[in-house]
């Protein structure tokens, strides 16, 4: 009888920590920092949905339904083209924390960025790849 208790518990338990799990939509283009960034997620208990392709970016948000989105800034090489696909997820998707991961981007494109909806900005130089997984749960759950 205690087994049947315990396993009802263990799994009632499951059951609670998967719905409790967090999905981050990643997107980064370089295959390296995706391996790397998701492998620390998913050590924190976060599911991780990956988009290599910014034009594929609806098809990934309704098929994650992300918590927080973690966008690279270095997809395009035009500043206007990574303007333009913040905008986009912003405005598809605009409950969501949006954190952009960027590298030698300047305080005029930091300011765009802002104007276009991002929750938050970690620059690539700065930030240990784990942090990122600190940085999100900061947006995730914010002290009062």
């Amino acid at each position: 009888m205690s087994y049947i208790i315990k396993q009802k518990l263990m799994l009632s338990d499951l059951a609670e920590i998967n719905q409790r799990l967090h999905t981050v939509l990643l997107f980064e283009p370089e295959e390296d920092l995706r391996n790397i960034y998701s492998l620390y997620f998913v050590r924190h208990n976060f599911k991780v949905h990956i988009c290599p392709r910014p034009e594929d970016i609806r098809t990934h948000i309704d098929a994650a339904y992300p918590h927080v989105i973690v966008l690279s800034t270095q997809y395009y090489s035009e500043h206007a083209k990574t303007l333009k696909l913040l905008r986009e997820v912003r405005a598809y998707i605009p409950h969501a924390p949006l954190i952009t991961i960027g590298l030698n981007n300047s305080h005029e494109e930091l300011k765009s960025f802002v104007t276009a909806g991002i929750t938050g900005h970690v620059d690539r130089r700065l930030t240990r790849p784990q942090d990122l997984v600190l940085i999100v749960n900061t947006f995730l759950y914010p002290k009062s």
